[in-house]
């Protein structure tokens, strides 16, 4: 025997199927035509792929040059500057922090 708590269930489930039921009957063969014959005669636009380009090895030429990165290179008085390249201007302004030693700078902090 069913009780009056069981009511509110019961009720709700007979609306919820007599509402799933209504929706059954409805005629739509003319919305199954529409989708199946909507987009039948047009083609979408696909542009072509792009052409692979093969990759092309590049070959290293310049091993009779003089290594750039030789230690030799880094030693003062050798080098480009001995030939007239380029050099530090000696005769430019000193900025103020050029009155202080190096080992007496330290960094405080940043902003």
């Amino acid at each position: 025997m069913r009780t009056l708590r069981d009511m509110p269930k019961w009720g709700a489930m007979l609306f919820v199927a007599a509402g799933l039921t209504a929706c059954g009957s409805v005629d739509t063969s003319d919305l199954v035509s529409f989708v199946e014959n909507a987009h039948k005669d047009s083609k979408p636009e696909i542009d072509p792929l792009p052409e692979i380009r093969l990759y092309e090895n590049f070959v290293y030429s310049a091993t009779d040059l003089p290594d750039p990165f030789a230690t030799l290179n880094l030693l003062p008085g050798s080098g480009g500057a001995a030939v007239g390249g380029i050099s530090p201007d000696t005769n430019r302004r000193k900025e103020p922090l050029k009155k202080f030693a190096l080992g007496d700078l330290s960094l405080v902090g940043t902003m």
